[in-house]
């Protein structure tokens, strides 16, 4: 739904850039043994003209190193069942502009919401934006805390309360 609003708000003669194969991975340092995970079927948008940011994140396509935490992740944390998607709607901060039409690489403030197990909560993150002619490439590091989401951990601390967030993504022009 996101997706279909953002798209209509999306000006004919805007540059729409999209990827469907960008990539969200994850780390957690626990106690008893650290996690990640990753995932290639990450959906990014950016309107250049409006300087809007779309990300869907489908929870069930993240790859673990073992079937069980994979099961954990999506049975007993994220209830992927119940909430399929994560999702981020915002736009590029006015106060850290992109010159689209020139190659370089930006610094700037990404503003917005991210959706996450149902709970969705303003954030600012910071993002690194490469142009190269066509190609857009995009960068992003962040942490969650879990409790912010209504994430649950359990007693034995298997995962940590913080998690670190990493996306990628290479866009092209839609």
């Amino acid at each position: 739904m996101m997706f279909v609003l953002l798209s209509v708000a999306f000006q004919a003669e805007a540059q729409k850039l999209i990827t469907r194969t960008a990539t969200a991975s994850f780390y957690s340092k626990a106690k008893l043994e650290d996690i990640s995970a990753e995932n290639k079927q990450v959906t990014m948008l950016i309107n250049t003209a409006t300087q809007a940011v779309a990300v869907k994140v489908p929870i069930r396509s993240f790859e673990f190193e073992k079937a069980l935490m994979e099961e954990h992740f999506n049975e007993n944390y994220l209830e992927s069942e119940k909430y399929s998607e994560a999702t981020f709607s915002g736009k590029i901060s006015e106060s850290t502009p992109v010159d689209w039409k020139k190659d370089g690489t930006y610094e700037v403030n990404v503003e917005g919401k991210l959706t996450l197990h149902g709970v969705a909560k303003s954030i600012t993150e910071k993002a690194t934006i490469t142009i190269k002619g066509e190609t857009i490439s995009v960068t992003c590091k962040f942490r969650v805390k879990l409790a912010d989401y209504g994430i649950k951990n359990d007693k034995l601390e298997n995962i940590a309360e913080e998690i670190d967030i990493r996306i990628n993504g290479e866009l092209k022009p839609l």
